[in-house]
């Protein structure tokens, strides 16, 4: 694996040498979704003048790898949380990365789409409660030990409808295999292929851990939310913000809230939009914002 990871690479910086010297480009965008950093790696070695701009269109959370886009020379993110997320990267001052010399929030063009589509979270009169599924990678499997724990609890209540979001791949990942193997709940309940906002527009609250679909797209898009075990989040804690969990007899007591009181969760859904603020800037403006940058 090894081995191929350096092919690959060197591959791929004779590859953008050749179309940077025959394009000749002023200005590239890229996104980690390219996986591919030898573009940043090449374009800084063969042309300094070339203008650098990476778009983080699901937010900084996840690989702390990826966070900054190395050696920007700007980086677009969704809103103000992203700033404040950077800045606290910067702070630990890392010496295997170098930070973009300019981060500026713009908007997400991807739930511009959909609100523009009136893909909105609406009060579901049924309580389906959707788990927007982190990578298990993350935070030494911390988002497999929420799920596996929520759905022990949420199998209680015979009243909800209990959704999973799994990540999208060829199969479910190993947690859902599980729980469905423990008869906590059954593969009709697991959505991998389905709009995430489709979901969120139809669900009555939003579940997860650290996942930017839950912290970003979810409050975005004006959902209420629960964040498990926030304070083993690595990069932002939401705690004092959203309503939290970090066991059992918590996520219980939330949702007996939540369905039992119908005051308090009204209240919690017109405090949510005070958190679309900080994670989303430019709303439905976002295209304009960032065609700004690229003319």
């Amino acid at each position: 694996r090894i081995y191929k990871l350096y092919l690959d690479f060197f591959i791929n910086n004779l590859l953008w040498k050749s179309l940077i010297s025959e394009i000749k480009p002023k200005k590239i965008l890229t996104s980690y979704f390219s996986t591919n950093n030898s573009i940043l790696y090449e374009t800084k070695n063969f042309n300094n003048k070339i203008n650098l701009i990476g778009y983080a269109f699901t937010g900084l959370d996840g690989d702390s790898g990826r966070y900054l886009f190395h050696d920007l020379d700007l980086l677009l993110v969704l809103g103000k949380v992203d700033i404040f997320i950077s800045r606290k990267i910067k702070k630990t001052n890392p010496s295997f990365m170098k930070f973009p010399k300019k981060i500026i929030d713009v908007g997400h063009t991807r739930t511009d789409f959909f609100r523009k589509k009136n893909v909105y979270f609406t009060k579901n009169k049924r309580f389906n409660f959707l788990y927007i599924k982190s990578n298990p990678e993350h935070s030494d499997g911390l988002d497999d030990l929420a799920i596996y724990q929520f759905a022990k609890v949420i199998k209680k209540f015979r009243q909800v409808n209990f959704l999973i979001q799994d990540r999208y791949n060829t199969s479910n990942t190993d947690i859902i295999n599980q729980m469905i193997e423990d008869k906590l709940i059954k593969k009709k309940q697991v959505f991998k292929e389905t709009f995430l906002e489709k979901l969120i527009s139809k669900a009555y609250i939003c579940i997860g851990t650290n996942s930017t679909a839950l912290l970003r797209q979810a409050p975005s898009l004006d959902a209420p939310i629960i964040q498990l075990y926030p304070k083993k989040h690595h990069m932002f804690d939401f705690s004092g913000t959203v309503l939290t969990a970090n066991n059992e007899t918590e996520i219980e007591n939330i949702i007996k809230k939540i369905i039992y009181n119908k005051n308090f969760y009204d209240n919690y859904c017109k405090k949510i939009k005070k958190l679309k603020k900080i994670v989303l800037s430019n709303s439905l403006k976002a295209n304009e914002v960032i065609y700004k940058y690229l003319i």
